[in-house]
């Protein structure tokens, strides 16, 4: 949202969330809901989980910024494209460590991002299919999960190729792909209303080299990166309830966000899982439509 955050000398959280699609906030946050929980699962520092799943950091990032470039796809399904399979492998690494790094071992040797087909053969079930259970349990309905789980299923892709013509997290994916690649356009058919003006393809390629700086991806950010030094536009003025959007000011208020630490994030969690267990939580989630 470039346009809109330009030259702005303050920012509410109110104003900030206001610039998003709910679909868009609700796959953003379940993603790193999500990156926080099976990080934690595993006990492991930013290096080795890293190494567990390399192409997370990014394709989670990228992913994302297909979607911004590409209105039809949406910030929310290029974010699900890029990130959900990876988390998807990190959980089933909890159980099948060893099995996780054949897996890894023969992406590294065919110099590929993911293989579900091996994946299948390795495990008994695909990423897609876990990703798809995963967002389910996170309250998304079937609106959202069918078309995550018919883009990037490679067989159901082939499929829908002759009779959907409209999947944003397929095109997503394909886009993925082609930018990271640095090819011109994806090598499989595209409507013409799911490719990026030039303008947009060139912010696309900027996002790319930002990323292969090896900055943290937006998933891996925590309470330290965000501060009056940090993001001073958060902080300009007196922050007041009354920049928190009504539904969250039960929640939390920006001075709360801001000093939240790892393990009080993830008590938060724990207690949001317990909710959705017991069914006392708020479903807004599967009432929350992807565009396209």
């Amino acid at each position: 949202r470039n346009d809109e955050l330009k030259d702005k000398e303050s920012l509410s959280l109110g104003q900030l969330v206001n610039l998003y699609e709910p679909y868009d906030l609700a796959a953003v946050y379940a993603t790193y809901l999500l990156y926080r929980r099976t990080r934690s699962q595993h006990k492991k520092d930013l290096g080795a989980f890293r190494k567990l799943i390399p192409h997370f950091q990014k394709e989670s990032q990228i992913g994302g910024c297909v979607g911004a470039a590409i209105p039809k796809i949406g910030i929310g399904n290029g974010t699900l494209a890029g990130s959900i399979h990876h988390l998807a492998l990190a959980i089933i690494a909890l159980n099948h460590s060893r099995r996780a790094e054949q897996y890894t071992a023969h992406l590294t040797e065919k110099s590929l991002r993911f293989d579900q087909l091996a994946e299948f053969d390795i495990f008994g079930c695909t990423t897609a299919q876990v990703g798809s259970i995963i967002l389910a349990k996170l309250g998304f309905s079937n609106a959202a999960v069918d078309p995550y789980y018919r883009g990037m299923d490679p067989i159901l892709k082939i499929e829908g190729a002759l009779n959907n013509n409209t999947n944003p997290v397929r095109y997503g994916r394909m886009w993925l792909d082609c930018v990271i690649d640095i090819k011109d356009q994806p090598i499989e058919s595209v409507p013409g209303d799911f490719y990026p003006t030039s303008a947009a393809r060139d912010w696309l390629q900027d996002q790319l080299s930002l990323v292969n700086n090896d900055e943290p991806s937006w998933f891996e950010r925590d309470n330290e990166d965000v501060s009056p030094e940090k993001t001073p536009v958060l902080f300009v003025g007196t922050q007041k309830n009354k920049d928190v959007p009504e539904q969250l000011r039960d929640i939390f208020t920006m001075k709360e966000i801001s000093e939240m630490g790892e393990a009080e994030f993830d008590a938060l969690v724990d207690q949001i899982d317990k909710n959705i267990e017991d069914g006392t939580i708020n479903e807004k989630l599967s009432d929350c439509e992807p565009e396209g």
